[in-house]
This record gives C-alpha cells, sequence and structure tokens, in this order.
C-alpha cells in the first residue's frame, strides 16, 4: 500500500517563500497555480506551499493513502520535547 504525506505550510509573500524554498531545497517546484506549489521530497512525500496570508506560518498536513480489505493502516505520531 502506497501512503502519500502532504505537508502544507501558508504563507503571506508567495513570492519570497517560493525563492525561498527553491534554495533551500535545490530544486524546482510543480507550480499548481498562481498560489499553489510542489515539491516532491522523497517518494510518495510532498511539501506544498500555499498562499494564504490569513493562515500564514501555519501548517496542514494530510495523509493520502489507499488499502484493501485485507490491510491495515497503521500510523505511529512522534512528538518532539
Amino acid at each position: 500500500m502506497a501512503l502519500d504525506l502532504f505537508a502544507g505550510i501558508a504563507v503571506a509573500d508567495y513570492s519570497r517563500a517560493l525563492a525561498w524554498y527553491r534554495q533551500l531545497l535545490g530544486s524546482e517546484p510543480f507550480i499548481l497555480n498562481d498560489a499553489e506549489a510542489v515539491w516532491e521530497l522523497p517518494e510518495h512525500r510532498f511539501l506544498v506551499v500555499e498562499a494564504r496570508p490569513e493562515r500564514a506560518a501555519r501548517a496542514a498536513h494530510r495523509l493520502a493513502g489507499s488499502r484493501r480489505k485485507s490491510s491495515r493502516l497503521r500510523l505511529q505520531f512522534v512528538t518532539w520535547d
């Protein structure tokens, strides 16, 4: 079963954020539209930068996958103190 992780970051200044993440990651993103860009990091792991000034400096994480009746999905969450 493939499980995809999408880590989304809302930013106030989209063009400045794109330049910063391009430099940090050393690659070009896939541009979805004029307010959203996506980098695929390791396989099945994505970083999404989105122009949403009202939610700037906040993040949203999503898991997406498919599973068969016979398989189970187990997630482990790690917290850092």
